[in-house]
């Protein structure tokens, strides 16, 4: 089962890795708004949401599960994916 990110961890992924997104940029914040239902984005998205690239995917995985602010912005959806995990 793959993990659920905000629309704010992509957008701290583009902004923290300008080299490794280049002009992507734009696309990749409109597909995650796309692809978000009131902003949760389900894991499984993330490699289409970052066009295909499987390099990024890795990349945003790595920095997500690791960096101690996209941690603290994902803080509240663990959370919620714990809590269901309950019922």
């Amino acid at each position: 089962m793959f993990a659920k990110y905000v629309v704010a961890n992509l957008e701290k992924f583009v902004r923290d890795n300008p080299d490794m997104v280049g002009n992507q940029a734009a696309a990749i914040l409109k597909r995650a708004q796309a692809h978000s239902k009131d902003d949760i984005i389900p894991g499984e998205a993330i490699e289409e949401i970052l066009g295909g690239n499987h390099a990024l995917f890795c990349e945003f995985l790595q920095q997500a599960g690791s960096d101690q602010e996209h941690l603290r912005i994902n803080r509240p959806m663990a959370a919620v994916t714990q809590a269901a995990h309950l019922l």
